[in-house]
């Protein structure tokens, strides 16, 4: 046996040994429930007539692209920063270092944008509370694809 391996079986034992130790309250099942969902409550935003906040502006804010939310709506071109778009983010993932975003555009059609420097600023309007959740199907990539095989 090498030396990590008997470190890791030593630590293995300690820890088995520290978790029979432990006796669990009966309610400790239901303060850990109530403790993640008041955790992983998604970004919201207040509903308002048409979705526009008073002075008829929609909520926007700056984040970075592995900040991106299913739902969210991207409202500049990331290569065309003058250019105004209005992009459905459907689904986002990474290829390696590249965050990658699936989004729909007003008319339809489906698009894919890798966005290769992970510190730009971009500007969306945050999904609202009746948008889809995020799936737990990550965006198939082509390393998530060759681990598949």
């Amino acid at each position: 046996m090498t030396v990590t391996a008997v470190l890791e079986d030593t630590l293995r034992r300690h820890l088995y040994a520290a978790v029979e130790a432990v006796t669990p309250s009966p309610s400790g099942l239901s303060r850990i429930r109530a403790g993640i969902a008041r955790a992983h409550k998604p970004r919201t935003c207040p509903r308002r007539e048409g979705n526009d906040m008073p002075d008829n502006k929609p909520l926007t804010v700056e984040v970075q692209p592995i900040a991106l939310g299913i739902g969210d709506v991207l409202l500049t071109d990331p290569d065309h920063p003058g250019q105004d778009v209005n992009w459905l983010i459907t689904a986002v993932g990474r290829e390696g270092g590249v965050v990658i975003a699936e989004y729909v555009t007003d008319d339809g059609k489906e698009g894919r944008h890798g966005f290769e420097d992970p510190r730009v600023w971009l500007t969306v309007v945050p999904r609202l509370t009746d948008a889809p959740t995020p799936s737990a199907d990550p965006v198939e990539t082509a390393e998530t694809s060759e681990e598949a095989a």
